[in-house]
Parts: C-alpha cells; sequence; structure tokens
C-alpha cells in the first residue's frame, strides 16, 4: 500500500483551490444564465396568447394598430423555432453539468477515487490541472463526461482491483474521520435536503400550474355558455362593453390554457418531483451506511465505495434532470 503521509498529511491544497475556483466560476455563471433563461421563457410562453388577445380586440375594435402587434408577436413566436433563438437555452444546461461535474470532481477528489485512486502526491496537482483543462473545455460536450469511467475500466471496478492488489493509499485516521464527517454532512446530508426541498417546491409549483389550467378551461366554459344565451336572447345579440370583454376572454382563455401547459413542459416541475422525491430518499439509505461505517471492518475501503456509490447515484440523477430538460426548448405554443 502507499503510505499514509505520502499522500495526506501533506496534501497539495492547490490542487483543491484550483477545483473550487473552477467550480465557483461556473456556478456564477450557470446561475446568472438560469437568471436570463427563466426571464426569456416567460416572453416566450406569452407571445401566443398576446397575439390571439390582440385579435380578439380586433374583432371589436378594428384598429390596424392591433393587427400590426398581433403580426409582430406571431412573428417573434416563429422566430423562437429558429435556430439561434431555439437554441439559447442550451448555454445554461451546459453550465450546468459543468458545475455538477465539479462538485463530483472535489468529492473524488477528496476520497482519491476514480482517477485519484492511485496518484501519489506529487502527481496530483498535475493531474487535477489536466482534468479541468478536459471538463471546462468549451467545445467538449459535458454531457460526454457523465460516465464514472475511464477509458479502462469502471472506476467501481477499479476500487475493487486495486483493494484487492493493496494498492489503495490509507488515510491518517484522524485525516479519515474528517473526511467522512465532512462527506457525509456537507455531501450526503446537504444533498438529501436539498433534494427534498426541491421535490416538494416542484411538486407545489406543478400543482399550482394544473390547477390553473382547470380553472382557466372552467372560466372559458362559463363564457361559452354566456355566449350561448346571449344567442338565445329574444332580442338577439346584445351589444355592450361586458359581452364584448366575456366574448374576447373566451376567446383568450384557450391560449392561456394552452400557455400554462407549455410553462409546465418548460420546468419539468411533475418529473423533476418525482425524480428528486427518488433521490432523497436513496441519500437518506446512504447516510445511514455512512453512519454505520464505523463499526464496520476495512472501513476505508467502504468509504470509498459508498463515495463512488453516492456520486454514481448524484450522477444519474443530473443525467436523468438533463432528459427532462433539454429537450424541452421554451417554445411559443
Amino acid at each position: 500500500m502507499v503510505a499514509a503521509s505520502a499522500l495526506l498529511i501533506d496534501e497539495p491544497v492547490s490542487a483543491r483551490q484550483a477545483i473550487l475556483e473552477a467550480l465557483k466560476k461556473h456556478d456564477d455563471q450557470s446561475i446568472r444564465q438560469s437568471s436570463a433563461r427563466y426571464k426569456r421563457a416567460v416572453i416566450i410562453t406569452l407571445l401566443s396568447p398576446l397575439a390571439v388577445l390582440c385579435l380578439a380586440i380586433a374583432l371589436f375594435l378594428p384598429v390596424v394598430g392591433l393587427v400590426l402587434l398581433e403580426c409582430v408577436f406571431i412573428i417573434a413566436a416563429l422566430l423562437t423555432y429558429l435556430p439561434p433563438l431555439r437554441d439559447w437555452h442550451k448555454g445554461w444546461i451546459q453550465e450546468r453539468l459543468r458545475t455538477e461535474l465539479l462538485r463530483r470532481e472535489e468529492q473524488l477528489f477528496l476520497a482519491r477515487v476514480g482517477p485519484y485512486l492511485e496518484t501519489v502526491r506529487g502527481s496530483l496537482s498535475d493531474l487535477v490541472t489536466a482534468r479541468l483543462l478536459v471538463i471546462e473545455d468549451p467545445a467538449k460536450n459535458p454531457f460526454e463526461l457523465l460516465r464514472m469511467a475511464d477509458d479502462k475500466m469502471d472506476w467501481s471496478e477499479a476500487l475493487e482491483d486495486a483493494h484487492h492488489t493493496g494498492k489503495t493509499c490509507v488515510f491518517p485516521e484522524t485525516a479519515f474521520d474528517s473526511k467522512l464527517e465532512n462527506y457525509l454532512k456537507h455531501r450526503v446530508h446537504e444533498q438529501r435536503d436539498w433534494f427534498w426541498s426541491k421535490s416538494k417546491e416542484h411538486g407545489k409549483r406543478a400543482q399550482m400550474l394544473e390547477n390553473g389550467v382547470i380553472c382557466v378551461l372552467i372560466f372559458a366554459l362559463i363564457s361559452s355558455a354566456f355566449h350561448i344565451g346571449s344567442l338565445w336572447h329574444p332580442s338577439g345579440i346584445v351589444r355592450d362593453f361586458w359581452h364584448d370583454l366575456v366574448t374576447v376572454l373566451a376567446i383568450l382563455c384557450p391560449a392561456i390554457g394552452a400557455a400554462i401547459v407549455a410553462w409546465l413542459a418548460i420546468q419539468g416541475s411533475s418529473r423533476l418531483s418525482r425524480s428528486y422525491r427518488n433521490t432523497a430518499m436513496e441519500l437518506t439509505h446512504y447516510e445511514q451506511r455512512l453512519t454505520n461505517l464505523r463499526t464496520e471492518n476495512a472501513v476505508q475501503f467502504r468509504f470509498r465505495r459508498v463515495v463512488l456509490e453516492v456520486e454514481r447515484l448524484l450522477t444519474d440523477e443530473l443525467r436523468q434532470w438533463w432528459l427532462v430538460i433539454y429537450p424541452e426548448t421554451p417554445k411559443a405554443r
């Protein structure tokens, strides 16, 4: 085995600091792009209802400006189907993937698993630098880096082989206790709480939007019934402000309902709520396993194995998130 002192007592702080600096940079970029995406998605989702509103008003108030405004909204909606406007939200997805890859990289580095399994201290900084160059390469799709394997072997299989051949490093006891506690508290526990919170948040949002669609459709039904009643009026259709307003709303309501459905699809709240809840439950299981590690044999090896399992779980969740979010281009519908 590699001597513990060769790897940990004089651990290169600069290597981890480089990961943290890259993580902060991409996290900040992701937050900025997420905010911009949200604002643009709101505008794009409203284009079709606004075009319908202009058309409905123009039926009772034939003004050229309303028709021109309707055309502007329709043209803007059509442009969202064409590149590059069609793909503007993908920059945020790329940054989010890189950010989470760097979070994973920090944990792999600290536990000395994955690409860092058999790395001695002298070459650790060089390896971190090389890994960051790959992860931060703007020409490389970060989705391709999600696999927890290299060109030779799956990282879990590599850990098993290294354990049997005695090539894994051994942390000093005090350093290991600190690593276990930090991983349990700052990775597993915090991620579990985050997923539970986001699951509830997405669930409430999905329910609110679904209720909104129902309310809009009920109002559209009432407006249609009012319009039918006006047709049966003995004096024919009684044209006044309220009749025209209800008619406009009856025309507009289906478009609003469609916009809410489109927004629900953009957010992906229903699917993300279920996926996040499942991940939180799995992390609760791993939290218990890490808590029990103190009483087990070969505890450092088992710790590394749990780290890889947890990071694989979070990577699979990240892949699921990509599958939910990536195809849902925020377009006017």
